[in-house]
């Protein structure tokens, strides 16, 4: 029997061949190589069922270790924000006392500018005690 006559019996609901008709040899041959091709389809579909069983427990496996790494990430990046904002509050305080500084400086500059003053002044008047002792010594004198 012929692929097309089996396929048409087939669609037409025909019933198999008896088994001293030729054709139940030939039935039983195409039945044999579905069967084998089904046992093979089947082997396949495992393999491919225990590769996505393999691939989903590294999935798995990756998610959780992904989690972890980026729970690691999360408490270093936690430790070093704490680290950063007590450098923050350090340079504030360290910007405070050089602002303090400066007008210290600032206030000794003026001081030593009227110290400066002052000891001019305290040179010339000097200067002007000893002009006048002299002075009376000549009109004393004279």
């Amino acid at each position: 029997m012929s692929d097309e006559k089996a396929k048409k019996m087939a669609i037409e609901g025909i019933k198999p061949p008896k088994k001293d008709d030729p054709a139940y040899d030939y039935v039983g041959v195409l039945l044999e190589a579905v069967q084998s091709d089904f046992k093979i389809f089947g082997e396949g579909l495992e393999f491919v069922k225990q590769k996505v069983e393999t691939t989903f427990e590294e999935l798995g496996r990756f998610k959780e270790e992904t989690a972890e790494n980026f729970a690691r990430v999360w408490e270093k990046f936690d430790r070093v924000d704490e680290r950063f904002n007590r450098i923050e509050l350090r340079l504030d305080r360290i910007e405070a006392e050089v602002r303090s500084i400066k007008n210290e400086l600032q206030e000794l500059k003026h001081t030593l500018t009227n110290k400066a003053d002052v000891e001019k002044f305290q040179e010339l008047e000097k200067r002007v005690m000893k002009i006048e002792e002299i002075l009376k010594l000549k009109m004393t004198n004279s």
